[in-house]
């Protein structure tokens, strides 16, 4: 139980000391307003196909200090024996360069707690770190949950401000021109239009456009003669047999009817 509860007192010491060693090693590079809002130890991870987009001096260093501020994303790579800063200079991105900051966990399979840091920027390149330690594990969680909130309420006040469209400072206030560089506002309201303004002439439609157009003729079915031609003959039929029923002369029904159907044919087929 002894030998356990050294075994971890001295574990956390060593935590507690690399955790002042990078808080350090990121102070000399914040400026006199910024605020480290998180910060973890890792080794950059990636090769030479497209996955490590921080140059080729990442090989000689691959040990960085990772911290975030209210401003930008910092990887300073240190020395692996001492963990102070290298000569090498660090790397520094925007906020609003980074699309998104990502912690997934590695399986270690019973070993150390481990995790990787995926770092995807605007230009579609990514950057990976991965952390070693439970406490350098705990660290890449919150400084991913810090990123989020920050990069939420970063995006709600731009959307929210307004800047000037020729020196880029923040208007706070209303105006036609812009306090800092007297230039004119181009999200000043526009002037009301004037109602002196002569009415739009309305044009007439021309002749042209209001001609009708002509009927166009049914074509002419083939076998429409024929079967209208049998369908009189089977009228007549029928008149001549009603008649007969009723005591007439069938041949003078016939020579009627045949004159008279055949008449109207005739004007039909003449239309």
């Amino acid at each position: 139980m002894t030998d356990t509860g050294e075994r971890s007192a001295d574990r956390k010491a060593q935590e507690r000391r690399q955790q002042a060693s990078v808080v350090e090693g990121l102070s000399t590079m914040l400026a006199g307003d910024e605020q480290l809002l998180g910060f973890a130890r890792g080794e950059l991870a990636g090769g030479w196909r497209g996955k490590l987009a921080l140059g080729p001096e990442a090989f000689f260093a691959p040990d960085v200090n990772v911290g975030l501020t209210d401003r930008r994303l910092i990887l300073q790579h240190i020395h692996t024996r001492d963990g102070r800063p290298s000569e090498i200079l660090p790397h520094e991105f925007d906020l609003a360069d980074i699309v998104s900051v990502q912690c997934v966990d590695v399986e270690t399979f019973g070993g150390a707690p481990a995790c990787r840091i995926a770092i995807r920027f605007t230009n579609d390149q990514t950057c990976r770190v991965r952390l070693r330690g439970q406490a350098n594990v705990d660290a890449s969680r919150a400084l991913t949950e810090v990123f989020r909130t920050v990069s939420r309420d970063r995006l709600a006040s731009t959307a929210a401000e307004t800047r000037c469209g020729r020196c880029g400072h923040v208007l706070s206030e209303p105006g036609r021109f812009c306090p800092y560089c007297g230039s004119a506002r181009t999200d000043a309201p526009a002037s009301a239009p004037t109602t002196d303004a002569a009415p739009a002439k309305v044009e007439e439609p021309t002749e042209q456009q209001t001609a009708q157009p002509e009927p166009v003729a049914a074509a002419a079915v083939p076998g429409t003669a024929a079967l209208e031609s049998e369908t009189a003959d089977a009228e007549i039929e029928d008149e001549i047999h009603r008649f007969t029923e009723e005591g007439g002369s069938p041949a003078a029904v016939e020579k009627d009817d045949l004159a008279v159907g055949n008449d109207d044919l005739a004007e039909e087929r003449k239309d």
